[in-house]
């Protein structure tokens, strides 16, 4: 579990306290049981709970533990932690921390080292150095639950010029895997496995800008290329063809046989006026574009995208959406390209007490020709058909609150495709009706809500319908509440059952530092077919310490 500490501000040292601590110490214990199947959990189970933090000039260090007849060990609630502290136009960065630089070369990769930003007026300079990856191996006896990783390192550098809304930044990222960093003897022993692990290497150059010549004006250009080397164990390329790309990386990269050159690009340009907008945007990603920067991205894909937005009758009535078009198979390297057309409509309207919001979206691909044209008994051509709608209504009085709301959803899979339409194609429609009612003097609270979902699929209709009833009582140190709920399923007209469920949640504060809370929850099947009928019930009762 990796921890956040968020960047801390010198300037206020003298203002903040330089010590301050706090935590909370916990005591639960619970009871399960079950009749018509298996048992899911232990009869009776118990756990300890405590968390402790120390703030050390308004930057955080919690601890916590967990005691239970499950596991019966101690958890550390973090194993990577960091901090950012701040003076004036300096920051600086200290263990596991991420950066965002731009979208092609480090964005947000969690790294342990340390970094620095600087922004005096309008330049812009910020680096950063440390581990990407540690080295890990595991049981090399079973090798489908490996994935063991080299330990990487690396650095960047952000340079530039601009403001938070217009500037314009350079990025070198380099990084490699340390082969030394995995014993060469578990290296063999994977090659036997046929688990192949690869030493790697990157270099990527970028370029991130925004800017806006007029008010009403504004581009956004992202876009980088990436040297990367898939494995640094093969033969360095030592000649190169006249022509050849990566001969111009030569001499601060060790191009080898298994390097390859991609890129990565994007940009838009946004109109924006009195009540509307307009946005215009373009993508292409080379296949198998990698960073070592990031995570993961989805390469071998180019799009343009058209979102429009306009605002009507004083902004009461807001409609937006988006047409896009993409594809793949940029290099002409797969059997067949993918063509899709994503497009989408939003309208709202919202009143002080009530509100109309309804969404429609398609998705739809087709397959064309690639290296091989495409077999008409398995070719993939289907829409994606998405509408979902929601009704609000709230009515507000000087001793109660009332609200209603209705939504509902349909969703289509059509296949156009008539030999694979008959297993492929589905339908779903759900609805949902709520009503809530607080009184507000007397803090009881209570509602129903209705649910219903009807899905078809290769001539076999399902459906699930039923309420659930909620009913709340809160004071300053007492509340209880609870719910029950009735579903029953039914397939192709014919009943296979219901479930039951009901809970009961109430907690009582002795004081600010002393809770007490119990729970009960029971669920009752009586589905028929394979689900075998059950009753399951469990219960807790624990104490909360504060301080």
């Amino acid at each position: 579990m990796q921890l956040s500490i968020f960047s801390q501000n010198l300037e206020r040292i003298g203002e903040d306290k330089i010590i301050t601590a706090s935590g909370s110490f916990g005591l639960n214990f619970s009871y399960y049981g079950i009749s018509g199947m298996e048992a899911r959990y232990r009869p009776i189970d118990y756990s300890l709970l405590g968390s402790f933090t120390v703030t050390i000039f308004g930057i955080s260090f919690p601890f916590s533990a967990t005691i239970s007849e499950q596991n019966r060990s101690f958890i550390q609630p973090f194993n990577q932690y960091g901090v950012s502290p701040k003076y004036k136009w300096i920051t600086a960065h200290a263990g596991w921390r991420n950066l965002n630089y731009s979208p092609f070369t480090l964005s947000g990769h969690t790294f342990l080292g340390g970094g620095i930003e600087l922004n005096p007026s309008i330049f812009r300079l910020s680096a950063m150095y440390g581990r990407f990856l540690k080295a890990t191996t595991g049981d090399s006896s079973i090798s489908h639950t490996i994935h063991p990783t080299f330990e990487r390192k690396g650095y960047a550098v952000k340079l530039g010029l601009g403001t938070q809304t217009d500037y314009c930044d350079l990025i070198f990222l380099k990084a490699a895997d340390d082969l030394n960093s995995i014993d060469s003897t578990y290296l063999d022993k994977m090659d036997s496995l046929n688990v192949l692990i690869k030493p790697a290497e990157n270099m990527v150059m970028g370029l991130t800008s925004r800017f806006s010549p007029f008010s009403f004006l504004s581009f956004d250009i992202d876009g980088a290329a990436s040297v990367y080397t898939l494995d640094t164990r093969a033969s360095s390329i030592n000649e190169f063809d006249s022509t050849g790309i990566l001969k111009q990386f030569k001499s601060i990269f060790n191009v080898r046989t298994s390097t390859q050159f991609t890129t990565a690009f994007q940009t838009a340009i946004t109109f924006r006026g009195q009540g509307f907008s307009l946005r215009l945007a373009y993508k292409r990603i080379d296949p198998d574009y990698k960073s070592m920067g990031i995570y993961y991205m989805e390469s071998d894909v180019e799009n343009v995208t058209l979102s429009p937005y306009i605002s009507l009758f004083n902004n009461l009535l807001r409609v937006g959406g988006s047409i896009g078009f993409q594809w793949d198979n940029l290099l002409n390297t797969k059997l067949n390209t993918s063509q899709r057309v994503i497009g989408s409509l939003d309208l709202s309207h919202q009143q002080q007490t009530y509100g109309i919001d309804l969404k429609y979206s398609s998705y739809g691909i087709t397959q064309t020709r690639g290296l091989n044209p495409v077999v008409d008994s398995i070719k993939v051509s289907r829409v994606n058909h998405n509408f979902n709608s929601v009704f609000r209504y709230t009515i507000a009085g000087e001793s109660a609150v009332h609200n209603i709301l209705l939504m509902g959803g349909y969703q289509t899979l059509v296949d156009l495709n008539t030999k694979t339409a008959g297993n492929t194609e589905t339908q779903n429609i759900t609805g949902t009706l709520t009503y809530q009612s607080v009184l507000i003097k007397s803090g009881i609270s209570y509602g129903i809500n209705i649910n219903a979902v009807q899905s078809t699929m290769a001539n076999s209709k399902s459906l699930f319908i039923g309420p659930i009833l909620q009913l709340n009582w809160t004071l300053s140190s007492f509340g209880i509440g609870g719910s029950i709920g009735y579903q029953i399923q039914n397939v192709n007209g014919i009943s296979t059952g219901a479930t039951t469920t009901g809970t009961i949640q109430s907690s009582y504060r002795l004081t600010n530092s002393h809770t007490l809370r119990f729970d009960v929850n029971l669920i009752n099947s009586t589905l028929t077919g394979t689900n075998p009928n059950f009753t399951e019930y469990r219960s807790s009762v624990g104490y909360m310490y504060n301080f």
